[in-house]
């Protein structure tokens, strides 16, 4: 048989075992067929490599060897390498069919087919068990590379999984062989540019750091209704990662909270070391911005609990500084020393959430902007961005100045009588 992939279609596989009866699709990494599993009789998924990949003598001993890996990666939300083979030269991965399509079909649409917000609070129903698959593979020591809603697919029951572990990675390492040249060049990116992490993109080197932004940004797709910036697979298209911010959310969907906002731009920090720790991490503290108190305490048990940090960094909702908190403060209200805003700090590290400010407190930062007073400099109260957080509210320290005052007042009616 030809090694034009096409011909796959109605050709019976392992002995007769597998039946291919349609193409689901091509990309760069190869060719995805549903095929009939006679033996189980049930729906399976074909994927075959990119006839490019072919060239490289070694491919089909590296395919082999990498998929047989990821045969014994199990875990429920990831989709399953079931059986390998190859046919007139070229291998295969058998993979379970999953029915229930990929997260881009769960977007929702208006009457004449434009793409509309996610609401935030679905986020609940796939977040959370993607992202525990994602720690998952972490902690084996391998990195997707290419998290987009398109990898990420329903079961008939709704259970979400991840597509394509070690394609990325495998076609890396050969197209790097036959052409001998960074992944980065233009014609040769491995991978979706657009939800690509900018440290891949500056070195082609990823860790479970580059999954999490990837993870954050199909997040942002789904809450704004498109991407941050235009899709495209040039490299001068996908410097803007490097060069522009990321637009805040609240620009494209004001209706989403700014608690929400803060989460998610975090996970979007051009530096690694100022993302979560973890993708599961991330996916916490992101939904505690999406449910009420009523309903938190079972979105808790559906994601599960860790223990509490010793300190976290947490984004100040309403002017993005970055605040160093210790875990003594976890529960507390504290005042952001940027902007002023009253913040309470989640009992788990996870967040701040906006207090509205009292009256009183209005009148009190009212007065200390118009009179500027300084603050001692030996003073412990203020919170610095990206240092110790061990402080407390403004106001005994505003209280003890008013007490300073009165006393100095009866020292001098005293000297005067």
């Amino acid at each position: 048989m030809s090694n034009n992939l096409q011909d796959w279609i109605g050709t019976e596989l392992e002995g007769g075992r597998y039946q291919v009866v349609d193409k689901l699709g091509e990309g760069g990494m190869g060719t995805v067929y549903r095929a009939l599993d006679k033996e189980q009789a049930l729906d399976v998924v074909i994927k075959t490599p990119h006839r490019d990949l072919l060239q490289s003598d070694t491919f089909t001993k590296r395919f082999h060897r990498e998929m047989r890996s990821l045969a014994h990666l199990t875990h429920p939300n990831i989709v399953a390498v079931t059986s390998i083979g190859s046919h007139h030269g070229v291998p295969f991965a058998v993979m379970k069919h999953l029915a229930g399509g990929d997260l881009e079909d769960q977007r929702p649409v208006d009457e004449t087919g434009n793409v509309l917000p996610y609401d935030p609070s679905q986020l609940g129903s796939w977040l959370p068990k993607i992202s525990q698959a994602l720690d998952f593979v972490h902690q084996k020591g391998y990195v997707h590379r290419d998290i987009k809603p398109s990898n990420i697919l329903f079961d008939s029951q709704g259970t979400p999984h991840i597509s394509d572990f070690g394609v990325v990675k495998l076609t890396m390492e050969v197209n790097e062989e036959l052409h001998e040249e960074s992944l980065t060049g233009q014609d040769h990116l491995v991978g979706t540019v657009t939800y690509m992490a900018p440290e891949i993109l500056l070195s082609n080197e990823a860790d479970s750091q580059s999954d999490q932004y990837s993870l954050a940004l199909t997040v942002y797709e789904l809450l704004a209704g498109e991407l941050p910036f235009p899709e495209s697979k040039s490299l001068a298209a996908s410097l803007e990662h490097l060069i522009q911010p990321i637009p805040p959310l609240r620009d494209t969907n004001a209706s989403v909270s700014p608690e929400l906002a803060a989460a998610l731009h975090r996970a979007l920090q051009r530096d690694p070391d100022q993302r979560y720790p973890s993708c599961g991490t991330f996916s916490k503290a992101l939904l505690a911005t999406t449910v009420s108190p009523e309903t938190s305490q079972a979105v808790r048990a559906a994601i599960g609990s860790s223990p509490l940090a010793d300190e976290a960094r947490l984004t100040c909702p309403a002017c993005q500084v970055q605040l160093k908190i210790t875990a003594r403060f976890a529960g507390q209200s504290i005042h952001c020393p940027q902007c002023r805003s009253t913040l309470q700090i989640a009992k788990d590290l996870s967040r701040l959430k906006i207090q509205k400010t009292s009256s009183d407190d209005t009148q009190l930062i009212s007065k200390k902007k118009t009179a500027s007073i300084p603050k001692p400099k030996s003073s412990k109260t203020a919170i610095r961005p990206s240092s110790s957080a061990d402080s407390t509210p403004p106001q005994p320290e505003a209280k003890a100045t008013t007490a300073q005052t009165k006393s100095s007042d009866v020292k001098e009616r005293s000297r005067l009588t």
